[in-house]
């Protein structure tokens, strides 16, 4: 088996089955098997996949296990070489999967490779979020006070006509190629993370551990709902839970002294979330208590 793509699923039914169509169309030239992890949805996807799509291994979870664990179990039924991370509300426009692993697979020093994913499209075919710098102290009191001013990123794609592939601190886990050894390597995704940051946090053990991240060139993706990191665009539980996974990441990944420093400045400045209109009065509050558990 060549590669194993592996789609944690969580009641994104129609999302689900367009972005299995885009695979099952795409993909040629190549042995690939595709694992479904389901975290307990009540919109009816397992069922949808057991009529649609019967040949598809589809691993059913009890609860919601989050994304790096669900992607842990997943892992455990793969029989590919390599495994191609895939979100549900994603859509393949080209033969990305024999793109990645044509690459990966031929790469002079392939072993130093720690993952390879794409310049992501949004739905209007424009570059979006794919890749960002390892958070630190810094550059995250940075993000947020960015965030509060309300600041806007444009996302290009970096490619010039003599490169084909650039190094990246990590790469969203929106489509994430790896090998299977790597990820074993590794130890899989920290449990610690429920969502957000455990992609990060696994591609920084990567660079711990002197391999490398690579955008490639070629593989044409659409990631339908995501390709946004802009804060005010979550639900006070999205933001919450995005706000604990960082304090999780910096607590694990920084010095103590640096940690806390970060904790008080960043319990400072979250005085400004009282003015965020984005939100209501009410979750204005529960995101700005959020800042002391």
């Amino acid at each position: 088996m060549d590669v194993s793509i592996i789609i944690v699923n969580y009641n994104t039914k129609d999302l689900l089955r367009q972005c299995i169509e885009s695979v099952f169309a795409k993909t040629q030239d190549i042995v690939f098997e595709i694992i479904i992890v389901d975290n307990a949805s009540s919109d009816g996807s397992q069922q949808m996949i057991k009529s649609l799509f019967p040949n598809i291994a589809l691993v059913e979870s009890f609860e919601n296990l989050g994304f790096g664990k669900a992607n842990n179990l997943g892992v455990k039924y793969a029989k590919g070489k390599y495994l191609f991370l895939l979100n549900s509300d994603t859509v393949l426009l080209n033969n990305a999967v024999k793109i990645f692993f044509d690459f990966y697979s031929q790469f002079p020093t392939h072993d130093t490779i720690g993952s390879i994913g794409a310049i992501l499209l949004n739905k209007e075919l424009v570059p979006t979020a794919s890749f960002g710098v390892f958070p630190t102290a810094f550059n995250s009191l940075r993000f947020y006070w960015d965030k509060f001013l309300k600041k806007k990123y444009s996302h290009r794609n970096f490619f010039n006509k003599e490169q084909s592939f650039f190094p990246v601190d990590f790469i969203c886990g929106a489509d994430m190629f790896l090998a299977r050894s790597t990820m074993s390597q590794m130890g899989g995704f920290d449990p610690c993370f429920f969502m957000y940051f455990e992609e990060v946090d696994l591609q920084k053990r990567m660079s711990n551990n002197a391999l490398m991240c690579y955008i490639i060139d070629g593989p044409q993706i659409i990631h339908l709902e995501g390709g946004s990191f802009d804060t005010g665009t979550k639900s006070p539980k999205q933001r919450i839970m995005f706000d604990k996974s960082r304090f999780i990441y910096l607590k694990k990944h920084s010095n103590m002294f640096v940690y806390w420093l970060f904790r008080v400045v960043y319990s400072v400045l979250m005085l400004l979330i009282l003015t965020d209109k984005r939100y209501s009065f009410r979750n204005r509050m529960k995101i700005f208590f959020n800042t002391f558990a």
